[in-house]
């Protein structure tokens, strides 16, 4: 479901696909995707100090389309400067029944 969210629903809201999407090495429920310039940012001036991201709108898109689909979590938008440049990381913590389903087909 992320593979299909992170290339044909950003295909279809941004007109490209995502620039990352990534499994979290620290927590087996977090799973991140990463957009470099998101376009809710665009005419946003961004800091550090600035806690209000504009990309917690496609987060919740996120988080609909996965609640929708039975697949229970929590999205939520991060900003981080990595390089002088500033990314989203849109942090998926699924529901421990979620990864418990996933685990039992495998």
């Amino acid at each position: 479901m992320l593979q299909f969210i992170n290339n044909n629903v950003w295909k279809m809201l941004f007109n490209k696909q995502a620039d990352g999407l990534q499994k979290s090495t620290d927590d087996a429920h977090e799973y991140r995707i990463i957009e470099n310039s998101p376009v809710f940012n665009k005419f946003v001036p961004l800091s550090k100090l600035n806690s209000f991201n504009c990309a917690s709108f496609t987060a919740g898109i996120i988080e609909g389309f996965l609640n929708s689909a039975d697949f229970r979590c929590k999205v939520s938008a991060a900003l981080f400067e990595i390089d002088g440049m500033f990314k989203t990381y849109y942090i998926i913590k699924f529901d421990e029944t979620v990864i418990d389903r996933d685990n039992e087909i495998k």
